[in-house]
């Protein structure tokens, strides 16, 4: 079974259907992530895989809480090869992240649209 890029019931229920808490909470994840993404491109380039692992953690408790499962789960990945010490995956890994939250922020965005501001 495929996981969901964005599951708008399950977090929606988690929010206890405030669409507009929601759109805020979406908005200061698009706006934070790149970051979050930046920092652990940094630690992988110096070669800090504990870093890595802890800054993957993070951001797949983010994209947890919001139910972005497939996103999460590439998180969930690249934590899991930092914590075995594999760069050479964590690389890979990354790549596989970046792409999923590309995605995710298209659907985001769309979401934002229907949603009150």
């Amino acid at each position: 079974m495929e996981l969901p890029v964005f599951d708008v019931p399950d977090v929606l229920n988690r929010v206890e259907d405030d669409r507009e808490l929601l759109a805020e909470l979406v908005t200061l994840f698009l706006e934070d992530y790149p970051r979050q993404l930046d920092k652990i491109d940094e630690a992988l380039s110096q070669h800090k895989a504990h870093l890595v692992e802890r800054l993957a953690h993070s951001l797949k408790s983010a994209l947890a809480n919001l139910s972005a499962k497939r996103a999460a789960d590439a998180a969930r990945q690249l934590e899991t090869m930092a914590r075995a010490g594999d760069l050479h995956g964590a690389t890979q890994g990354i790549r596989h992240l970046q792409d999923e939250l590309d995605t995710l922020r298209h659907v985001m965005e769309q979401f934002l649209q229907t949603s009150p501001t």
